[in-house]
């Protein structure tokens, strides 16, 4: 636990400054205060057989309003009621991207005026299709995240099977993706990590070589300067030949599937997964952060993984996976033949303080199936539509106090709620839509142990819930113009925190918040979106490189202060037998002897320096003969006699 007593005695002062706190201005792409903000990625361009998207946007035991937006367009408001969620359709123009390796506006931004509303992206008709749960600001931004690739990444054909990165940056960012080992990129790209700039609200799609083997990202590392959003997954089919040491089915068919990242900062050590009803099986992928990572199922040790790794296993049951230190869980999931979607599984934490909760969603097909996690003290609270669900089971799960439930659901709007926090997954299928299957898993991915009301040392608050709005975020972040922050990582991923205040704040609301201390960069603030810029100044514009001993030092082209001449020290006269010297270390000009590299015997000379003028120098005898300290003058008498 983290040490409270210099936070907590200046909470009562700082609580009276965040009441007269003025709010920061919103920006188009940064989630304004008091409000739920989602980044939606875009998806991948059409594949070769038609398919449609929609975005659907359902309340849970509230009305939810508030407002989504496509690049370059004005917002449009929305009122998502009880049971009547609102579906947006998505075209190649809005929310789907144009093309990969691309920067392009194409990711859509949600903003509601209060927590409490699901937001799903779905692939609906045709072949194959996928359900992609988006999350919330609180927990889908962040700079550094694992990719999980969709196991069906190899292909049988022509066709366009290969792993994707689907990045969105709301504020601008700096972008490295490193890919595993023998990665070859699509697109011309090749086979080292990439680094790339993208400015605000831009989009950049990366995919795997199409057509073969050995493509699967998962495990890749995407870090960023900036918060971004990250969704990964993959579209092909599964080809016993590509894939002989994953659980593959037999019938190899292709399918898509994705899902939004959390950053690594939102991972657990415990998850627990169940197996959906489907022809296919469910893989299960277990992704390692760090080196010496041990996994476990149901109490077993499994393996042991390095940073990147990767451990797949087709699940035959309610399954406890236990790593010993955070990692990620994905799993491939649907109820029809060929028909799989790809979720991230949250890590087991649940609010013991949250109040009822509900999960609204739009079933699309003939059938589906829930399974809800919760709290075994609270299984029996789980009502669809608020009655007991018909045809529910429960079981345990393994070596926990976490009861899971599962009952069918028919196609249409429901709502499940229960008392207390909750975790729900969603399989879904529709022979008569061409053998869709969806499968997406809802839930905030809040920090492990997120309002239990213990600070932890991941936390930067903890009041005991998990709403946004009220100061503490549902991630358990400080929102901006609340308090007591330590770090910039006690904040919400747009706020830093004001070392003088201890308040979290936008990241900067003047100018001189940005100074990078580089002359060569022009340091500005984007007030509205709280974003510094450091634009490199003009090539040749004079600077200073902090050097004392150099001059004339003027700017590069890529914000640099380079060049300069050394500073000229002023000589003793001549004749002397000291000299100046530049001091870096003493940012001064300072007289020492003179340095002699050889064995030197010095004596006096005599000069004439005028028509009637004698002056005595020193001279010396070394190996190279004699020589004087002479500037101009002419020696007169013959040779120097030692004295």
């Amino acid at each position: 636990m983290r040490h409270l007593s210099t936070r907590r005695l200046l909470a009562a002062t700082l609580l009276c400054l965040a009441m007269l706190a003025v709010p920061t201005s919103a920006h188009a792409q940064n989630c304004p205060g008091s409000k739920t903000c989602y980044y939606v990625p875009p998806q991948m361009p059409p594949p070769p057989h038609p398919v449609t998207w929609d975005l659907v946007l359902a309340a849970g035991n509230t009305a939810v309003s508030g407002t989504y937006t496509f690049p370059g367009e004005a917002p449009v408001a929305f009122t998502a009621n009880v049971g009547a969620p609102v579906t947006i359709q998505l075209s190649s123009t809005k929310g789907l991207a144009s093309a990969y390796a691309t920067k392009e506006q194409r990711g859509v931004f949600v903003v509601a005026d209060g927590p409490g509303l699901s937001v799903v992206t779905r692939e609906i008709t045709g072949p194959w299709n996928n359900s992609e749960t988006v999350k919330d600001h609180n927990t889908a931004l962040g700079t550094r995240f694992r990719v999980g690739g969709y196991t069906l990444d190899a292909t049988q054909s022509a066709d366009t099977g290969h792993d994707v990165i689907m990045l969105y940056a709301p504020l601008g960012a700096t972008i490295t993706v490193t890919p595993p080992g023998g990665i070859v990129w699509g697109d011309s790209l090749g086979s080292s990590a990439l680094t790339f700039t993208l400015n605000a609200q831009q989009t950049y799609l990366l995919r795997t070589q199409p057509n073969g083997c050995g493509y699967d990202l998962t495990g890749a590392l995407v870090t960023s300067d900036q918060p971004i959003a990250v969704a990964s997954g993959g579209r092909g089919w599964g080809t016993p030949t590509c894939h002989a040491a994953d659980p593959i089915s037999a019938s190899a068919c292709g399918d898509d599937g994705f899902d939004n990242l959390i950053p690594t900062s939102g991972l657990g050590t415990q998850y627990a997964v169940d197996l959906y009803p489907g022809t296919d099986g469910d893989r299960v992928t277990v992704v390692a952060d760090e080196d010496g990572t041990v996994v476990s199922t149901n109490g077993t040790v499994k393996t042991t993984l390095a940073a990147g790794g990767k451990y797949r296993f087709e699940t035959t049951g309610l399954t406890l996976i236990q790593t010993s230190k955070p990692a990620y869980v994905f799993q491939d999931a649907g109820m029809m033949t060929c028909e799989q979607g790809l979720g991230i599984i949250p890590p087991l934490s649940f609010s013991t303080s949250a109040a009822i909760g509900y999960i609204s969603f739009n079933v699309f097909g003939e059938t589906a199936a829930v399974s809800v996690f919760l709290p075994t003290v609270n299984a029996g609270s789980v009502k669809l539509d608020g009655a007991s669900p018909s045809g529910a089971t429960s079981a345990v799960v393994p070596g926990t106090s976490v009861t899971r439930v599962r009952f069918p659901v028919t196609a249409g709007n429901h709502t499940v709620s229960t008392s207390g926090d909750a975790q729900l997954g969603l399989v879904s299928g529709s022979t008569s839509a061409g053998g869709t299957g969806l499968f997406a898993y809802y839930n905030r991915f809040r920090v492990p142990g997120c309002g239990d009301g213990e600070l932890a040392d991941n936390e930067g608050c903890d009041d005991s819930n998990v709403v946004d709005g009220d100061g503490c975020s549902g991630a358990c972040r400080i929102e901006l113009n609340h308090g007591v922050c330590d770090s910039d990582s006690d904040c919400v991923v747009n706020g830093r925190c004001d070392v003088g205040t201890h308040l979290c704040v936008a990241r900067c609301t003047v100018d001189g918040d940005c100074d990078d201390t580089n002359s060569c960069t022009s340091d500005t603030c984007n007030v509205a979106a709280g974003v510094c810029t450091h634009a490199p100044q003009n090539a040749g514009t004079p600077c200073e490189d902090g050097d004392f001993c150099t001059a004339n030092t003027a700017c590069d082209a890529a914000g640099s202060c380079v060049g300069g001449d050394p500073v000229s020290c002023a000589q003793p006269a001549w004749g002397s037998c000291d000299e100046a010297v530049c001091s870096e270390s003493d940012n001064m000009c300072q007289v020492r002897d003179r340095i002699c590299t050889l064995a030197r015997i010095y004596f006096f000379g005599v000069v004439r320096t005028g028509p009637d003028t004698l002056g005595s120098i020193r001279c010396w005898r070394d190996a190279s003969g004699v020589s004087c300290d002479m500037e101009d003058g002419e020696l007169v008498v013959g040779a120097p006699v030692c004295e």
